[in-house]
């Protein structure tokens, strides 16, 4: 079985924290990644969505209603 989904939910990652996963992240194939409430702002989200194959992502400015980013 392999990971298909993350959530970050409040957890305090900020751009720093998602900068210093990126490199894993890059490895997975995941289908979502939730980051409400992390502080990691549109831009590192937008970096790691693009450098991606995550189909599905929530950013920190989202809501939780798994709004994509």
């Amino acid at each position: 079985p392999s990971l298909k989904e993350i959530r970050f939910y409040d957890n305090p990652l900020g751009d720093a924290g998602m900068a210093a996963l990126l490199p894993a992240l890059r490895q997975l194939k995941l289908n979502k990644l939730y980051l409400p409430g992390t502080g990691v702002g549109d831009t590192a989200a937008a970096t790691a969505a693009v450098s991606s194959t995550t189909s599905y992502w929530t950013a920190a400015s989202s809501s939780s209603t798994g709004t994509p980013a």
